[in-house]
């Protein structure tokens, strides 16, 4: 089903196609999906960080992934955390960024402004230098 979906979404146009919802890290045959993105389209994902092994980001890499997009809604450390409702977030995306970066897979810090977070839009960017994020 999902093969025909990416097939579909491609027949009819699209030049990209970007896992996520939930958390796209926990389906377990993601890399076989990411195989059914052909080469005239671009495969990326939105993630947390969770599950964003060293191992697990190669094999996304080797599948056919051009690129993740980690989520950060503060760049500090307790606030992001508090806004995601479990600790240890925070340094999941930070790993994730850091992960990607070393193994060439390009990687940004996908941030929703609002008027929770604002304030700290020049973190954010010291932020992603800091990681070594692309964008």
């Amino acid at each position: 089903m999902i093969k025909h979906l990416i097939a579909d979404a491609i027949s009819m146009g699209a030049t990209s196609i970007a896992f996520d919802g939930g958390e796209p890290m926990t389906y377990e045959p993601l890399e076989e999906v990411i195989t059914y993105v052909d080469n005239r389209a671009i495969p990326t994902m939105f993630t947390s960080g969770y599950g964003a092994t060293m191992k697990r980001l190669r094999a996304l890499k080797d599948a056919g992934l051009y690129s993740i997009h980690v989520s950060l809604d503060s760049p500090v450390k307790e606030e992001h955390d508090a806004m995601r409702g479990r600790d240890g977030v925070f340094s999941e995306a930070k790993d994730a960024v850091k992960t990607a970066a070393k193994i060439g897979l390009p990687v940004d810090i996908y941030v929703v402004l609002s008027k929770q977070n604002i304030h700290h839009i020049d973190e954010f960017y010291q932020t992603a230098k800091r990681w070594g994020a692309y964008e």
